[in-house]
């Protein structure tokens, strides 16, 4: 059965949290003719998964490319998305931390960009469905049969890719790895992570867990495996089901809503929300926001105006700091009547490795009774708990305390009154 609106895959499940934008970019008869622009971070996603690929197929047979290849590679991909330029010298940063830290025992029958369809299976005309008396002992749930399908099926109900995949000798466990160009970490037990180890499992109906893995390619780094078992995999089949069943059934396309997904959206410009509060000056064409009085939230609908619109405005500035940032990371800091955006460098007490470390810690605790000083109120160090040290009135304390503390540099960008 064709789905209205599919084959759903995590990004197209996130477009449909703004219905206006779901309808411009999946409804809409023009969609397909418009023109789509990559902004930078997708531009940056898209060249370093293509460069990934290639480095990837070469790490499964236990070699590694030249210099002059990934950077052979890395031009390639730039031309191909010509809005990564900006940041080539954090691509080539990541595809040296790549060649650095590959993944782990990674095998060479790995799948590599691995493109994964499923739709539900269908007996004239009708839904077939099965008992499942496995996934929560002692209790039989009613389910669904999906079966695997080509990822451009047009019957396709969901579909999605994997960066790197392997099975398990046994079959039993099906390990994937996911690249991400983002500047945060987190956990790998996502939605969209959950979806992609969903799919999987229904084209490999033998698997029982399948195990995702992030890597950061900003860091160099791996988040720690999160496993997805027949519970956790029920469960996000029913988020799924439960969330392209609301898309199915949407008529009214007229309401936008601001979500965390507004930064990347290519029509953030003409959004209506942004419109209520934002207007651009026709003489030096800058945008700012529009004078008037504030709403009286006297009722559930204002209430849900403002925090729209407060929620819209936190995404703008999110954007529009990170431009200005980039900015001045390439040509120095900017100065306006009475405020300078520009870096500020502190240097602080390192508590995180001071509390890691037991011979730190006792070295303090050391010090303090070697002066005296009632300890109980400096223990849990931290700089909540121990930025007070500062104010003990003993110079040598001081002095011994800083051979001892190790520091770090913190680099943050804002504006400061100049």
């Amino acid at each position: 059965m064709k789905t209205k609106y599919g084959p759903y895959s995590p990004s197209r499940l996130e477009a449909g949290y703004c219905p206006l934008s779901f309808f411009r970019h999946y409804v809409d008869p023009l969609a397909k003719t418009r023109a789509k622009t990559e902004n930078l971070p997708q531009a940056r996603g898209s060249a370093v998964h293509e460069i990934f690929e290639l480095m990837t197929d070469r790490f499964k047979l236990g070699e590694f490319p030249s210099l002059a290849e990934t950077n052979k590679w890395i031009m390639e991909a730039v031309i191909r998305h010509p809005a990564a330029q900006e940041d080539i010298a954090d691509i080539r940063k990541m595809v040296d931390y790549y060649l650095k830290r590959t993944p782990k025992d990674l095998e060479p029958d790995a799948e590599i960009e691995l493109r994964m369809g499923v739709k539900f299976a269908m007996d004239n005309g009708q839904f077939v469905t099965y008992e499942d008396t496995t996934t929560f002992p002692g209790q039989t749930v009613t389910r669904y049969q999906f079966i695997e399908c080509d990822y451009d099926d047009p019957d396709a109900f969901a579909r999605g890719r994997a960066d790197i995949m392997q099975i398990s000798a046994d079959t039993t466990t099906a390990k994937v790895w996911d690249h991400k160009t983002q500047q945060n970490a987190e956990e790998a037990d996502t939605f969209q992570m959950g979806f992609y180890a969903w799919v999987i499992s229904r084209c490999n109906p033998y698997l029982v867990f399948v195990d995702t893995i992030l890597h950061f390619a900003q860091f160099g780094s791996y988040s720690d495996p999160f496993r997805w078992g027949p519970a956790e995999l029920y469960q996000v089949e029913q988020t799924l089901l439960l969330r392209a069943g609301v898309i199915e059934g949407m008529t009214d396309w007229s309401c936008a809503v601001p979500n965390k997904n507004c930064t990347y959206c290519d029509m953030m410009g003409e959004c209506p929300v942004k419109q209520d509060i934002l207007v651009t000056d026709p003489v030096t064409g800058n945008q700012k926001f529009v004078k008037r009085p504030n709403l009286e939230i006297m009722d559930t609908t204002t209430a849900c105006k403002v925090a729209s619109e407060i929620h819209y405005i936190d995404l703008y500035k999110k954007s529009q700091q990170a431009a200005l940032k980039a900015y001045v990371d390439r040509t120095g800091p900017i100065a306006i009547p009475g405020v300078v955006y520009g870096y500020k460098t502190d240097i602080k007490v390192n508590w995180e490795k001071i509390n890691k470390s037991e011979a730190l810690t006792t070295a303090l605790d050391n010090l303090i009774l070697k002066y005296g000083i009632d300890p109980v109120s400096y223990k849990g160090y931290s700089e909540t708990l121990s930025k007070g040290m500062v104010f003990i009135d003993n110079e040598n304390f001081h002095k011994e305390r800083m051979l001892i503390m190790p520091t770090k540099v913190e680099r943050t960008f804002g504006g400061r009154k100049s």
